[in-house]
């Protein structure tokens, strides 16, 4: 009966008959989520037809009799959030205890092993398969999941699965030069023709496999001694990677140099579209059906009731585009693309290190008789270089007005966890800043649905090239963008290579987009400079002025733990945060107050801990990384200067 049924009315005469307390119990913790009457129906209703296909009572119900209705539901309404709504409803009840609070860490896959990766394509050779395996399981231990995979997908699915499709039963990983010389050509070209812009990347990882293997046979003959052999990527076939790599950053210099006249007004058009639907939301909440209404320029009519309308999740109908808008859900993807679109150009930030901002991450820095500061502590995505951001008092309004937004009934963010796409695993239940809520409990936004939202806001703002073509944003677009104008605006560029978190100072200047009119003015800039300090005596005698400013620089460098070998003439971006700082080298007189800190320190994170403040017992222990790093370090000072002194008495 069922499996066939669309209509709810089945659903709710069942309920009324086969275990009616329980349902009622179920409805009473689904009114709590505060959800819309179609989610909330169709929570019922995937609990109706659970309790339907087990036939016993449905708190006794098991994860894996939920797992086979939750396919048989998905075929009847497809894609649909109500049964991770239900899930919630039966551990809110008492059942499914010592299962995932979340019902999609069931469905979504974890982290495959080294083995599962391999064998997905296929290779027949058993010796090869192994020593594929081997070496993969060598190099996983000093990657991420995210480079294994790309590992796997480079050495296995693109070089040597395509070398046994087309030379099946070969047995040997020294190719001759005709196989090589075709695998090559094959490689250079997608599927559908397409040039492989990644193509020496290819050719680098597979000359690496090789050159580690030769490596290896040296080093630990008994596992690699019988794989050496001469690689089918000579050095010189690698050496276009450089040339590769320039065309790369020409093209990206020249996609900033398109997208950053545009930023103002996608920014501007992302204002409008969250003032316009709260404003539309606002109006349409207290309007009645039939009722028409005006917002900004546009009319439109407050439509029935049903399972997709209601007093607080009301619908509309644009009289101009014919259309029904769900307002409540319209409005809630415009707060979130103008939230993305507002820290990522005032920050920089990486979309990963967007979606992994918590409440903890907003610190206040108030320095002995200044003026606070707002800051933005980062956690490490791509790098293991936390850092923290000076927050302007444009990203302290959107911060604020974000927190207000997830702020929950009891004035604290709700603990949720998030799944990393890249690492294939769940972190830790964190007061996430970008949660949103369709249909079903609070989630922490994806980046998929980052750069979605992002997208959607450049394609309903019309926003198109001077030759017509539609622009298109990614989330790297503004950082870039950040980059560009922060360096051109006079930032020095190893200030903004603290800001946006890069290792080396390379890859900063390789994100910035130099426009020709800098070039001119920084050129014109050098020959003034060169002439006024070269006149007919060699060089000038510095001012007072001068000499008083270089003085200043080096009594600013002192602080209470040793000296910070900051860049001469520039500020303190850390706000003197000195224990976490890469340029503060400790005085070794100033060891006792260091364990002090470390102690006061321990003490905290116990203090924390005995509180569940999880997010700050995070922050701290990665202070007393930092600090236990300051005290190895000024432990190898003391004994260079120890063995100097030796070697001077000797």
């Amino acid at each position: 009966m069922a499996a066939h049924c669309h209509s709810p009315h089945l659903f709710i005469t069942y309920r009324s008959v086969v275990e009616p307390e329980t349902f009622a119990q179920l409805d009473g913790w689904l009114m709590t989520l505060g959800l819309s009457k179609t989610s909330h129906m169709l929570a019922l209703n995937a609990l109706t037809l659970l309790r339907i296909r087990i036939g016993r009572p449905l708190l006794q119900v098991t994860a894996a009799e939920f797992l086979h209705v939750h396919a048989e539901w998905k075929s009847l309404r497809g894609r649909s959030r109500a049964t991770g709504v239900a899930w919630k409803a039966l551990q809110g009840c008492g059942a499914l205890t010592g299962e995932p609070a979340d019902f999609s860490a069931l469905l979504l896959k974890g982290q495959l092993s080294v083995t599962e990766l391999v064998d997905a394509h296929g290779i027949t050779a058993p010796a090869i398969r192994s020593l594929f395996i081997d070496y993969l399981t060598e190099r996983s231990a000093a990657v991420d999941y995210q480079t294994l995979t790309n590992l796997v997908r480079v050495l296995v699915r693109n070089f040597w699965s395509d070398i046994e499709r087309h030379h099946p039963g070969l047995a040997t990983i020294s190719l001759p030069a005709d196989i090589a010389a075709a695998w090559k050509q094959r490689l250079r070209f997608l599927p559908g023709g397409r040039e492989r812009r990644d193509y020496f990347l290819h050719l680098t990882a597979v000359r690496g496999f090789y050159l580690d293997l030769a490596q290896w046979a040296v080093t630990e003959p008994e596992r690699w001694a019988a794989w050496p052999c001469p690689s089918p990527v000579s050095a010189a076939e690698t050496k276009g990677l450089t040339k590769q790599k320039h065309r790369t950053r020409a093209r990206m210099h020249q996609r900033t140099r398109t997208l950053a006249p545009w930023l103002s007004a996608l920014a501007a058009a992302a204002g409008q579209e969250r003032s316009h639907t709260a404003a539309l939301l606002e109006a349409a909440s207290q309007a009645e059906e039939g009722e028409i209404l005006t917002v900004g320029d546009k009319t439109y009519q407050r439509t029935g009731g049903g399972f997709y309308s209601d007093r607080a999740r009301p619908s509309v109908e644009d009289l101009e585009a014919r259309s029904v808008i769900r307002v409540h859900r319209r409005e809630e993807k415009a707060f979130w693309a103008w939230a993305v679109i507002e820290v990522l150009r005032l920050t920089g930030l990486r979309v990963e290190e967007l979606v992994e901002l918590t409440h903890t991450s907003i610190r206040r820095y108030l320095p002995p008789g200044g003026e606070m500061t707002v800051l933005l502590q980062v956690a490490p995505s791509k790098t293991d270089r936390e850092r923290l951001i000076p927050a302007s008092p444009e990203l302290a309004s959107v911060l604020a007005a974000i927190i207000r937004r997830v702020k929950g009934p009891d004035g604290t963010l709700p603990l949720i966890a998030r799944y990393d796409d890249l690492e294939r695993r769940w972190g830790s239940k964190l007061p996430h800043l970008f949660q949103i809520r369709f249909g079903g409990a609070p989630r922490v936004l994806p980046t998929s649905s980052a750069r979605l939202l992002l997208q959607d806001t450049v394609n309903r703002a019309n926003l198109t090239d001077v030759d017509g073509t539609p622009l298109e944003f990614t989330p790297h677009d503004l950082r870039r963008i950040f980059a560009t104008e922060t360096v051109n605006s006079g930032l020095p560029v190893h200030i903004a290579q603290q800001l946006l978190g890069h290792l080396s100072l390379d890859t900063t200047q390789g994100y910035v987009a130099v426009y020709p009119d800098q070039v001119i003015r920084n050129y014109r800039t050098f020959i003034d400079n060169r002439r006024t300090s070269r006149p007919a005596h060699e060089y000038r005698e510095p001012t007072a002025a001068e000499w008083a400013e270089f003085e200043n620089h080096f009594t600013l460098r002192r602080v209470a733990l040793g000296t910070c070998h900051r860049p001469y003439g520039s500020p303190c971006i850390h706000e003197h945060a000195c224990v976490r700082c890469p340029m503060l080298q400790v005085d070794p007189d100033q060891m006792p107050r260091l364990r002090e800190i470390e102690a006061n320190t321990l003490e905290r994170i116990d203090e924390a801990r005995q509180k569940t403040w999880l997010g700050e017992v995070s922050a701290l222990e990665e202070s007393l990384r930092h600090i236990r790093e300051k005290q190895a370090q000024t432990a190898r000072i003391q004994e260079r200067l120890q063995t100097g002194a030796e070697l001077g008495r000797g």
